[in-house]
């Protein structure tokens, strides 16, 4: 992951976090979140400054600079201990024209941090979220690729844009998914291979098609393996939810729905499991209408 990422990833975890401390009511901690969010974001201005994002950078460093303000008014002493506490880590804060230093505030007081001037911005651009979401509204493709379902899942809900994907691509718009962007194409991610290494709100996924994919399928079991083979886990699923089918798609294979048509592609068969029907192998060429059902 390049620098900018890093930053970028960094000041919207700080941004997300101070919201919900903010929300809870602990507005000492929210400050210094909120403050870190703002540090993150000028460096980025000040590493790359022909960035083409910077305008949108500079905006929400500002509003969080706003929500500071709003805050510290009704910050007790002890919070502002609390907070200062916090930013002796070795940490920095910035100012708003882009100075930070390793020693708090460089020697000027809360107040001197604090941007007057009203920012043009809503709290959904504060944490980018309009920004993805016009993203995916003006793509005229979208294309998910692999890594941890469960991940993958949560980013696209703290985005909120598990509908706007949907409406696109219901639209017209192209999609294209493998591994665990297969997975949460389904709709839900109950078919993942993947450990649940976080919790999303929920395990609904995008619900493009009606069945469920499980990638990567193979029927192998290593020597020795005394655990659930592959197969033990997609029945166990279709118990628990009884009407819906499930892909089993081996690598070098790909499921491609144009309209109203459904094929498999490739040279490897796909294996179908739905309760009460024993697993079954279609090849590609063959009908797969019934997966609409």
């Amino acid at each position: 992951m390049s620098a900018s990422s890093e930053l970028e990833k960094a000041a919207t975890a700080y941004a997300l976090d101070a919201v919900r401390l903010d929300k809870q009511g602990q507005k000492g901690r929210a400050i210094t979140l909120y403050q870190k969010a703002i540090e993150s974001l000028l460096q980025l201005v000040q590493l790359y400054p022909e960035y083409g994002l910077n305008k949108v950078y500079v905006q929400r460093a500002v509003a969080y600079q706003e929500r500071i303000k709003a805050l510290q008014g009704s910050v007790s002493p002890s919070e502002y201990n609390q907070v200062d506490s916090n930013n002796d880590d070795g940490g920095s804060s910035a100012t708003m024209d882009g100075n930070s230093g390793g020693s708090g505030n460089n020697g000027k007081s809360k107040e001197e941090l604090v941007v007057t001037e009203k920012p043009k911005v809503s709290w959904g651009e504060v944490l980018g979220l309009e920004t993805a979401k016009k993203a995916v509204k003006e793509a005229k493709g979208i294309v998910v690729g692999g890594g941890n379902t469960f991940r993958l899942l949560k980013m696209i809900q703290q985005q909120d844009l598990t509908e706007t994907i949907r409406f696109r691509v219901l639209d017209g718009v192209p999609y294209v998914g493998w591994s665990a962007g297969a997975n949460i194409a389904c709709p839900t991610i109950c078919t993942s291979n993947d450990m649940p290494i976080v919790e999303p709100d929920s395990f609904n996924a995008i619900n493009l098609v009606r069945f469920q994919i499980n990638p990567h399928f193979t029927e192998e079991v290593p020597q020795n393996h005394a655990g659930e083979t592959r197969e033990e886990r997609i029945e166990e699923f279709t118990i628990m939810d009884p009407s819906v089918y499930v892909v089993g798609l081996r690598e070098g294979s790909m499921i491609l729905i144009d309209q109203a048509s459904i094929n498999l592609l490739g040279s490897k068969t796909a294996r179908i499991f739905k309760y009460g029907s024993l697993p079954r192998e279609v090849k590609p060429g063959e009908d797969l209408d019934f997966l609409f059902e």
